[in-house]
């Protein structure tokens, strides 16, 4: 709750709205204070509830970068320093290093440029803004400006330019609201905070940053050098993730209990002759727009002998029953779903969602798509139309 009710205070805060032309003025001032500079490092919380958790996440970190404009991956170098992770970028290798087992993976940037940093949730801490001249800040403002109200707040005694932009509903989302508090006094950012409701359940993300400093000096390769002697052991990242496909499917390990039942099942023990598998979990909102095509599905073949069931090995049945009934509520299912047993699921290979997979009797895949597609109802449709009329 203390993360909701931050958030909830920096919103109501503020007193006279500024017009357009003293927002453009004082963006001009923020972004031509820290052009000049080559380096920034600050410290930033970042607390995080996702839609299908009830709490908060929050982690620290001390951030280090440096401008290059010759470079291609992040348009900088950069160190990231959690309490018991090291993350860096050099121009040459991506590195992840675990202080407790002094161990430090090194990655080749024009070879795996997503690794370790950008395609996770590390990349959250990096004020890419800086890195880039503010190019994508200034034109994400301009192009929202119809949503945006500028105010002055007073908080603990500091004086701040607060930009809030409300964000008009969808058909899927609400109430989305994004904050950005600069101090006055220096052009610094002090917190950017972004809310979202979706289904009744909101995603929170906040940010804190205190201690920033700049420089006109290059200072993270040093920094990088230095945090590198810190480690034993070396280990050069190589790519052995098996990706999912009908070569790595294992039809033996999609055992578990249906959602709300104690029920164990397995799907090897389903002797229909096509089964068509759902793979979702509930913070994924592709899953959730596929679902009505599912069922569709299940409701054309109902009496064919083909058996959907959706399978999670995300979600918790066991801690998230209530969130879990409400996603139910929100989203119904006229298929099972089997959640996985825990015992099995790491064995399962890198999985993207929503995955769709149709078995034969034998479990063998016959099919296999992954990604939402308007398309997909009769994409199945014609598959199964052509496998019921060889039986």
């Amino acid at each position: 709750m203390k993360l909701i009710q931050i958030v909830i205070i920096l919103l109501i805060t503020g007193e006279e709205i500024f017009s357009q032309n003293e927002i453009s003025e004082f963006l001009d001032q923020y972004f031509s204070a820290h052009q000049d500079y080559i380096s920034m490092s600050y410290d930033v919380e970042i607390s995080k509830k996702y839609f299908s958790s009830d709490n908060a996440m929050t982690h620290t970190a001390r951030v280090l970068l440096s401008k290059s404009s010759t470079d291609t991956v992040f348009s900088g170098f950069l160190s990231i320093d959690f309490d018991s992770l090291w993350y860096g970028y050099d121009g040459t290798f991506i590195y992840r290093g675990d202080k407790k087992e002094s161990v430090l993976s090194r990655a080749v940037a024009t070879e795996y440029p997503g690794v370790h940093i950008q395609s996770t949730w590390v990349n959250d801490y990096i004020e890419n803004g800086f890195l880039t001249h503010y190019l994508g800040v200034r034109d994400a403002i301009e192009k929202n400006q119809q949503y945006l109200i500028t105010t002055d707040a007073l908080i603990d005694g500091n004086q701040y330019k607060k930009f809030v932009f409300r964000f008009p509903d969808n058909v899927e989302f609400s109430n989305e609201q994004l904050l950005i508090l600069i101090d006055k006094s220096n052009y610094t950012l002090k917190n950017r905070s972004h809310v979202t409701t979706f289904q009744e359940n909101q995603q929170i993300t906040n940010w804190n940053f205190s201690n920033i400093t700049f420089s006109k000096s290059e200072l993270a390769l040093h920094e990088i050098a230095e945090r590198l002697k810190d480690f034993e052991h070396l280990e050069e990242y190589m790519d052995n993730t098996n990706e999912f496909s009908s070569e790595t499917f294992q039809a033996e390990i999609i055992q578990g209990v249906l959602l709300n039942s104690d029920e164990a099942v397995s799907i090897l023990d389903d002797t229909t002759n096509f089964k068509i598998l759902d793979f979702w979990y509930s913070s994924c909102y592709p899953c959730i727009k596929s679902i009505p095509i599912i069922n569709r599905i299940a409701n054309t073949y109902i009496s064919q002998p083909i058996k959907v069931y959706g399978i999670n090995l995300i979600d918790d049945a066991e801690k998230q029953t209530p969130r879990l009934l409400k996603y139910q509520k929100n989203n119904p299912m006229s298929y099972p779903t089997i959640m996985i047993d825990k015992s099995v699921r790491n064995q399962f290979p890198q999985i993207a969602y929503p995955t769709f997979v149709i078995l034969n009797k034998n479990g063998n895949v016959i099919f296999m798509e992954s990604g939402f597609s308007e398309d997909m109802y009769h994409t199945i449709k014609t598959i199964l139309d052509d496998l019921l009329s060889k039986n």
